[in-house]
């Protein structure tokens, strides 16, 4: 079994954080996407050391190089991106579109939260009324941080390739699973 942290778990509840230690245990290796969540993990979580994979956000910076694929044109003129979370932020954002998310599921509200703490877009709460969905939308739209943060994540990251980044991830399943036979 492989599990992944990439964030600090006191933005949890108290019963998902006791979840995740007990399936730490039975995990053959943890994945995590900063050195800051693997010293984490090792030093307050009490992971084995060599149990914690860093894999920077799917990034091997070893093999990182300039894609050459290009953004999707849809989103060129984009004022900005309504989505869950995940896949469709991580496109928003490598276009340099702020983001809107409406997670419906823990790891959204993480990459939410990150979103914000990024400054490239905001997150709805559980609590969600249609004046809170126009207030964000009006914001997004009119404040130019939110764009300018976007468009740094999306240059600093230009050269982000996935299928580098799942080879990456492949190679770590794959030597945990060498590992547990």
């Amino acid at each position: 079994m492989i599990g992944s942290q990439l964030s600090y778990r006191n933005i949890l509840d108290p019963k998902t954080q006791k979840l995740l230690r007990f399936s730490d245990r039975y995990s053959d290796a943890v994945l995590v996407n900063c050195e800051a969540i693997r010293r984490y993990m090792v030093e307050d979580e009490h992971v084995a050391a060599g149990k914690v994979e860093l894999c920077y956000n799917g990034v091997n910076t070893t093999e990182f190089f300039p894609a050459e694929e290009a953004r999707p044109p849809e989103l060129a003129s984009a004022d900005l991106v309504i989505a869950y979370g995940s896949g469709t932020a991580a496109t928003a954002l490598l276009a340099g579109v702020p983001l809107l998310l409406v997670p419906q599921l823990i790891e959204q509200f993480i990459v939410g939260r990150r979103v914000e703490e990024l400054g490239a877009g905001l997150y709805m709460r559980e609590e969600r009324t249609q004046h809170d969905f126009a207030g964000a939308i009006a914001t997004l739209r009119s404040e130019a941080s939110y764009r300018q943060s976007a468009g740094s994540f999306a240059k600093k990251y230009a050269g982000f390739r996935s299928d580098l980044a799942a080879s990456r991830v492949a190679a770590i399943v794959e030597a945990a699973m060498v590992s547990t036979t």
